[in-house]
């Protein structure tokens, strides 16, 4: 690894390269010289924004699209079968590089860098990332609470209201700017220069370090919990109090006192459809765990696997769908305006095969700019579901019109209008769709072994 001075010259070099629009050669020397020795810099790392834009200025690449991706997507692959973070950090960077313009992959690297405690780069990648992706709800959210932890709590609110105009229905950025609001004026906000102004001893350090939901080890959240109930046993709990208690058990998948501590907010604060949802969604990830725990069991198991385990996790699959169903129709039936809410109704009714039902809410979607697309796409698979082909024809090519590049959203409506076509009967058809899959993104779930059946046969 090259000495700090050395480091130093190449990033100078790599800089003038910049400056000379030689992107090639920055990222050259960025990638093997400087990165390696300095992987959390934040000039490094601001540096290699501005190359990756510089080598790719309007693309927008998905790995299978070109053979330039391979090498690092394949690498980021086989550290993430593995349980260190630390290691995933350089191979997702060299893919973040390599497709500057990949939400997902920028958003992980923002995810990384907080969860390997490097909040000032998490920071940036952040505000990188909504640089690109301006009406990017998740990531101001995300912004927010990471500002809020540092005491920035001016530019903390614009990121959670930025992120409420975007989605409506995030009640989770408007707790946290009630939050905000509750603890700090905005007199006292007009003060503070950063978190040394705020934080003025160890127990507001720790009650804001657990307010901002950045709480990585369990240590960390044990640590959280222990303050929250001291802080409860000495004033009257709030909503937000037994959502933040609740919400730390349930990361701890500790379900059965993570339900105790929402049920007790609903007997202070009845009918609070912020804990009423929370008592579901508690109920649902206990539902996961014990199906992933089934899963473990059945995977260690050797061949032939045991029916009794497999006739479990089909029974466990069934009561939980028929749950969240009867979950996401309370939640509809108290807020019918909420089209999100709506949304997971009718994809869980999808998943029950309850067609005509599952239609009949995503014919109120539909009409949501924000979930035009995917409801249309959900209502195309339905009719197909019932072996109305022409209804759902109807709908899918009302979205593959409007595909002007295949990114992935345009590849799951090419690759459904396929598996629509096959269905009726038209393979020519089917083929033509999947071709265009795999002219672009040859690892795109079954395509290349669809093709290579029908050119055998």
């Amino acid at each position: 690894m090259a000495s700090k001075p050395e480091t130093d010259k190449w990033l100078i070099k790599a800089q003038e390269a910049l400056d000379k629009s030689n992107f090639e050669l920055a990222h050259l020397l960025l990638t093997q010289q400087v990165l390696p020795a300095a992987p959390f810099s934040l000039p490094v790392h601001q540096l290699l924004h501005r190359t990756s834009l510089g080598l790719s200025p309007s693309a927008s690449f998905s790995p299978g699209k070109t053979a330039r991706g391979v090498g690092p997507w394949l690498t980021y692959k086989k550290t993430m079968l593995g349980k260190d973070p630390a290691k995933q950090w350089l191979p997702l960077v060299h893919l973040v590089t390599k497709f500057p313009r990949h939400l997902d992959w920028r958003v992980k690297m923002a995810e990384l860098a907080l969860k390997l405690g490097q909040q000032d780069l998490a920071v940036q990648c952040y505000g990188q990332t909504l640089d690109l992706f301006p009406n990017h709800a998740l990531s101001h959210r995300a912004l927010g609470k990471i500002l809020s932890a540092a005491g920035d709590f001016k530019r903390a609110e614009q990121h959670f209201l930025a992120a409420r105009q975007l989605d409506p229905n995030d009640f989770e950025s408007q707790d946290c700017i009630r939050e905000l609001h509750a603890r700090h004026s905005e007199q006292t906000w007009a003060k503070a220069d950063g978190a040394r102004d705020m934080i003025k001893d160890k127990d507001s350090a720790e009650r804001i370090e657990t307010s901002s939901h950045l709480l990585h080890s369990s240590d960390d959240i044990a640590k959280a919990i222990a303050v929250l109930e001291k802080e409860m046993g000495e004033k009257p709990a709030d909503v937000f109090r037994f959502r933040q208690l609740g919400d730390l058990y349930l990361r701890q998948d500790e379900f059965k006192k993570a339900l105790a501590i929402y049920e007790a907010g609903l007997k202070s604060f009845s009918e609070e459809p912020s804990l009423l949802d929370r008592v579901g969604d508690c109920r649902l990830k206990e539902f996961d765990a014990l199906r992933r725990t089934l899963k473990e069991k059945q995977q260690q198991q050797p061949s032939p696997q045991d029916p009794a385990l497999d006739q479990k996790l089909a029974e466990l699959k069934k009561i939980r769908l028929s749950y969240a169903v009867s979950e996401f129709s309370r939640r509809v039936k108290d807020r019918p305006t909420e089209t999100s809410l709506r949304f997971s109704l009718a994809m869980h009714l999808k998943e029950a095969r309850a067609w005509d039902q599952a239609i009949a809410h995503f014919q109120i979607t539909v009409k949501d700019a924000r979930f035009e697309g995917r409801s249309r796409l959900q209502m195309a698979l339905c009719f197909a579901g019932k072996k109305e082909f022409e209804a759902a024809l109807t709908h899918i090519t009302r979205l593959a019109e409007k595909i002007t590049v295949l990114d992935d959203f345009a590849k799951e409506v090419t690759y459904c209008f396929g598996r629509i076509l096959e269905e009726k009967g038209d393979r020519e058809a089917a083929r033509t769709q999947f071709q265009k899959i795999y002219e672009e993104d040859i690892s795109y779930r079954d395509v290349q072994k669809r093709l290579d059946v029908w050119r055998k046969e």
